[in-house]
């Protein structure tokens, strides 16, 4: 899986020129806890709403060959605004940003913004000069959970918005107002978002959906934590890292780094598991000696993971 050097999250370990504590740990089967990611076309983007995001890519009707668009669906345990964008620059800064809600009357509104930068509301397309380019809006808020689908190509002809990968993946950011709040200006506050998510929007269900990720290049140093486990890193471009962690398990692996006490409290954990035969990498924080809680940032990309006879390897 590869990870930035420095995340921006609290939650998560510093990769620098030091000397840096690892723990590791494995278990029988794959069954730990619910999953944060998924490699296929429906992603858990925040755990403790239930927000996913599940999408199918498809030819335009009518369009040039080649030409591409996307059916996409939010659902989450809210009655706010639903919010989901293209990474921009960094974060919310330039981002292509879709907002949407279910407003008094039962009709859904989805709309196309502009990221401006951090802290401050989005700012419509349509206000910047440029277009709204969502469209097959439907919606509904239903025991509980609000659902906002929409259509968009994978590339406009507004300046305002981000281009959707047709070869790999594809940075994406997600809010939402978890209360029975519409206005789109009110700001979510620091837990109710999340970045650092990559999601190949050419996958369909069922079908190839490995991260076009070339790693051949990398140079990996090789570590024996222990007979059988081993851990492999590398650099990856200027601030990111490839790590690999293989053992002899039948089930899930584990490593976590940096703990505050030499044991599991404040490690910075990343699980590797088989979701029936889709693998999973879940970033996760350790609060203590008990199963360490998802973080609500999920700053890890899978490239691949495998298991030959009982040898696991994310």
């Amino acid at each position: 899986f590869i990870r930035k050097l420095d995340t921006a999250d609290s939650n998560d370990a510093v990769i620098e020129d030091r000397v840096m504590p690892m723990i590791y740990a494995t278990g029988s089967s794959d069954d730990f806890a619910y999953h944060a990611m998924r490699a296929n076309n429906t992603v858990t983007l925040n755990v403790n709403t239930e927000y996913t995001l599940t999408w199918e890519p498809a030819a335009v009707e009518g369009g040039a060959d080649g030409e591409l668009e996307v059916h996409i669906s939010l659902r989450a345990r809210a009655s706010g605004w639903l919010g989901f964008g293209l990474e921009g620059s960094v974060g919310m800064t330039d981002a292509d940003i879709v907002m949407g809600y279910i407003d008094d009357n039962g009709r859904v509104q989805v709309k196309d913004y502009y990221g401006v930068g951090p802290g401050v509301a989005p700012v419509l397309d349509t206000e910047l000069g440029g277009t709204n380019d969502v469209y097959n809006l439907a919606g509904e808020y239903k025991d509980g959970f609000t659902t906002i689908n929409y259509t968009r190509p994978f590339v406009t002809s507004d300046g305002n918005d981000q281009p959707i990968s047709s070869e790999g993946v594809t940075a994406v950011i997600y809010a939402f107002q978890s209360d029975n709040n519409d206005d789109t200006t009110v700001y979510h506050g620091s837990t109710a978002r999340g970045r650092g998510i990559s999601v190949d929007f050419n996958a369909k269900a069922g079908g190839d959906v490995a991260p076009a990720i070339d790693i051949s290049g990398v140079e990996f140093q090789t570590h024996e934590l222990e007979a059988g486990y081993t851990v492999e890193y590398g650099l990856f471009g200027d601030d990111e890292m490839v790590i690999r962690m293989t053992y002899k398990s039948s089930g899930w692996i584990g490593l976590g780094m940096d703990p505050s006490d030499g044991g599991m409290t404040g490690a910075d954990v990343y699980i590797g598991r088989f979701d029936g035969d889709t693998p999973v990498i879940e970033d996760r924080i350790s609060a203590g000696y008990f199963a360490p809680d998802l973080d609500e940032q999920q700053d890890c990309t899978l490239v691949e993971g495998s298991r030959e006879g009982d040898v696991t390897s994310f």
